[in-house]
């Protein structure tokens, strides 16, 4: 049997204690120097013997090198070969290019607990307790040299659509056309063109920039109440401009997905965005270009929010997302492709 140490290994100094996070699996354990050592010396498969003669020289004790390497295989911070275990991080190594700090980033934050409505109350008066609220726009005030600017125009109908877009929590439970989300999806992602770039490859052009054109994002829609379409889960392929099932078994409500927030419920449409990480990594390799695939939510999402707004709809964005069950609906791994923000839609109260 060979083992070896996970690749999703990252070690905090948390007071007197050293602290060991796997931050694929989300778990942490306390370590001595000798747990350290041992792990640091299994970068790559070696026997049980081995490793047992590794804990041993940073014990000198026979039986807590074999209880070292115990703990490391009963906690999975190091893994058998052929294990589960290790194939998932084998996963990991294969396909996450942008090195530890951004994956612990990515993926120690999944899956969090939200707190909603009162709890939500009590733990800002909390806060306020504590110490002022920071202000929450900076001014010009007592500045003398200042730039005074043209006025704008909000009868111009551009800046009009912009100043009348609002996040909307308010639905009546009705339900929307089939062309009103069909000309959501296409201000969000749809494509305008494709185009032929060399050593680039083909790149498509779409409603919203991206990073080099890599456009990394796939929508998938949870269809609750649209005109003609069956309830469940959907991807809206950008290139064709048309939905194909996924998912239609599953139908939960949306406070199980969206962070137990009580006001999705009553939602007709629940627009999903979900990364495809090598998109972006194949051209760009450095740890910037993960922000940059997050940095694109906000892109599509505000030309999601403006379209449906447009169109009479109610509409808000949330990142508080339960990404493994939606993942798992929609059947993306969340290592390769993984669900990072949503945007909820519905007949307005």
């Amino acid at each position: 049997m060979r083992i070896r140490r996970r690749a999703t290994l990252v070690v905090t100094f948390e007071d007197s204690r050293t602290v060991i996070h796997d931050f694929l699996s989300q778990t942490r354990f306390e370590a001595g120097t000798a747990v350290l050592a041992t792990l640091a010396a299994l970068d790559d498969w070696t026997t049980m013997e081995n490793a047992l003669l590794t804990a041993r020289r940073a014990t000198n004790d026979a039986d807590k090198a074999a209880e070292i390497v115990k703990g490391l295989i009963e906690q999975e911070l190091a893994v058998v070969e052929d294990s589960p275990a290790a194939e998932r991080d084998q996963q990991y190594r294969d396909n996450w290019r942008w090195g530890a700090v951004a994956g612990w980033y990515q993926f120690s934050l999944r899956d969090q607990e939200f707190l909603e409505g009162e709890q939500t109350e009590d733990r800002m008066r909390k806060y306020r307790e504590v110490g002022d609220m920071p202000p929450v726009l900076a001014t010009h005030e007592g500045i003398e040299d200042r730039i005074e600017l043209p006025n704008f125009d909000l009868e111009d109908p551009f800046f009009a659509e912009l100043h009348a877009r609002r996040s909307s929590r308010k639905y009546s439970g009705g339900s929307i056309s089939l062309k009103a989300l069909a000309s959501c999806l296409f201000a969000a992602n749809g494509v305008t063109s494709v185009n032929e770039h060399g050593p680039f490859g083909v790149l498509p052009k779409t409603m919203t920039p991206s990073g080099g054109a890599r456009n990394p994002y796939e929508l998938y829609v949870y269809a609750r109440a649209v005109t003609d379409v069956a309830p469940g889960f959907y991807h809206y392929s950008a290139l064709d401009h048309d939905l194909a099932p996924v998912n239609t078994s599953t139908t939960p409500r949306p406070i199980e997905l969206l962070g137990t927030q009580k006001w999705t419920n009553d939602a007709a449409a629940i627009v999903f965005m979900v990364a495809t990480f090598e998109r972006m990594a194949w051209k760009y390799r450095q740890p910037l270009a993960w922000r940059v695939v997050l940095m694109e939510t906000g892109y599509i999402a505000q030309n999601l929010l403006l379209a449906a707004n447009h169109l009479g709809l109610a509409a808000a964005p949330t990142g508080a997302l339960a990404e493994s069950r939606i993942e798992e609906i929609i059947g993306v791994d969340g290592l390769q492709s993984a669900a990072i923000f949503a945007v909820v839609i519905g007949d307005p109260a």
